[in-house]
């Protein structure tokens, strides 16, 4: 069964307290196993996913979803989700994509880059992530911050770029709590290192 529209969004948890939106699992991902991705079998949604198959089910039904709707549907779904939303964080007009995934083609990036144009007209903060610098970024770059993991094909200079590192090297080091962090939030082409665990 197809997630309703009225659920364009999840709601995220402690350690993400943003609305998110993916396109596929981590199990799908159309990055997993090729020289994009940096994460392998240390992703951790990947992990989350073999641990628990309720949460594989309801990531395929949310790939269901994505494909069923539009951008402009999905983007006024969404901010009808937060204008009915009662809790303070749920208030928050910040919108997380690709938690568990990445874009499978151009269409996908195409099709967030409007739905982030929709929302930053009405001053949401869009960012997310992605391995997929063999696909034209740079019309999502322009109304999201878009944070890539890895450096190939030349990614526009203004995404920052997460390195997954063994043992921390530098200063700007993800604490893996979006509550208390905001480096993913704006891009400043900055290297953000994840120490794999």
């Amino acid at each position: 069964m197809t997630t309703p529209l009225s659920k364009a969004a999840i709601p995220g948890n402690r350690k993400v307290p943003h609305w998110c939106l993916s396109i596929t699992s981590a199990t799908d991902c159309p990055s997993r196993g090729t020289d994009l991705c940096q994460a392998g079998e240390s992703c951790y949604a990947l992990r989350t996913e073999k641990r628990r198959p309720n949460v594989l089910a309801a990531r395929r039904d949310r790939e269901r979803f994505w494909d069923a709707h539009g951008a402009a549907a999905i983007a006024e779904a969404i901010m009808s989700q937060q204008a009915k939303a009662r809790s303070p964080e749920r208030k928050r007009r910040i919108l997380r994509f690709n938690v568990s995934g990445d874009f499978r083609d151009q269409a996908d990036v195409d099709k967030m880059a409007t739905i982030a144009h929709t929302l930053t007209r009405n001053r949401w903060l869009v960012y997310g992530y992605t391995s997929r610098t063999n696909l034209d970024l740079r019309g999502l770059v322009n109304v999201a911050t878009v944070n890539v993991s890895n450096d190939k094909h030349d990614p526009p200079p203004q995404v920052n770029r997460f390195r997954m590192v063994r043992k921390a090297t530098s200063e700007l080091v993800c604490n893996g709590n979006c509550r208390h962090c905001s480096m993913c939030l704006v891009a400043e082409g900055r290297t953000i290192e994840v120490v794999k665990h």
